[in-house]
């Protein structure tokens, strides 16, 4: 009895206590420890590899794009993509360097006219070199049959799929006259001044550098210029936040920008190319179809 008695009065105290006023403690004495540096080693694996849609099996494929007239067409094929990484602020891009000194064939664009030599290039010398056709890509988390839908003409590309940009792209084409395209314009990290000719239809962006910020900022008020932010941020990417397999892409089965979609490696990039505006008698190839894996 003296013990549910000693419990019973305890149980009062606490209670008495929790339902009482709210009092700062006192601090009397205070003794600090350090804690030794410890991690864990960053790793980052990335494969690329081409299958045949639609067979669980993954069988290993040829990226080619068969028809011989102005269509847009389904390749049949993926990018199948196998990554795991615990180093944080990742993201995979996707890009092609058609104007390196080892692509075959080689670009001979001006890309200070708006035309980035994204994609397909002709092959053959100038002008042909100068003729590209574009390639774009859907998402999926498993190997399934996807089905681009064309954008109407006299548009081109896909309503359900992204370009492919280049390394060369320097300018955007936007409304000539337009607010964007007379612009000041600057580096967001430096404050370097980046020129923007008055009424060209065109203004300055990049798709991204090692090593180097290359958004770009209004000379006003050094706010960011969302439409000039490096393309290597956003229509490059095809997964980002990958924690060992797992991440999330963009859901490119919808227009709207800013949907997205978990992803579990590997993953899957559908190829559709548009020959819609390309010019007869050319082949047209890359050697230069890029995925990364980078942190920033």
């Amino acid at each position: 009895m003296k013990h549910n008695a000693v419990r019973a009065a305890l149980g009062v105290l606490v209670l008495s206590m929790a339902m009482g006023p709210a009092e700062a403690y006192t601090s009397k004495v205070i003794r600090t420890v350090s804690v030794g540096a410890s991690g864990v080693t960053g790793s980052a694996t990335l494969n690329t590899t081409v299958v045949a849609q639609g067979n669980a099996a993954d069988p290993a494929a040829t990226l080619v794009f068969e028809g011989t007239t102005n269509a847009f067409r389904d390749s049949g094929e993926s990018l199948k993509i196998d990554v795991n990484t615990n180093v944080a602020g990742n993201r995979i891009i996707i890009y092609t360097n058609n104007s390196a000194a080892v692509a075959t064939p080689k670009a001979c664009i001006n890309t200070g006219l708006g035309n980035d030599s994204g994609g397909l290039v002709g092959t053959g010398s100038a002008p042909i070199c100068e003729l590209t056709v574009p390639l774009v890509w859907g998402l999926t988390d498993t190997n399934a049959n996807y089905t681009f839908t064309e954008t109407p003409s006299p548009g081109f590309g896909a309503t359900n799929g992204v370009f492919i940009t280049d390394l060369a792209h320097v300018a955007t084409f936007t409304t000539s006259g337009s607010a964007l395209d007379n612009l000041p314009m600057k580096r967001c990290a430096g404050g370097a001044v980046v020129a923007n000719a008055l009424n060209d239809g065109l203004y300055p962006q990049f798709f991204g550098g090692v090593g180097q910020d290359f958004d770009l900022c209004r000379q006003s008020d050094s706010t960011k210029v969302v439409e000039a932010e490096e393309l290597s941020k956003n229509i490059a990417v095809v997964g980002f936040g990958f924690n060992g397999i797992n991440g999330t892409g963009p859901n490119t089965a919808t227009v709207i920008a800013t949907d997205t979609i978990a992803l579990a490696s590997p993953i899957y990039l559908p190829m559709g190319a548009d020959f819609r505006p390309a010019a007869g008698d050319v082949q047209y190839a890359t050697s230069t179809l890029t995925t990364e894996l980078v942190t920033q």
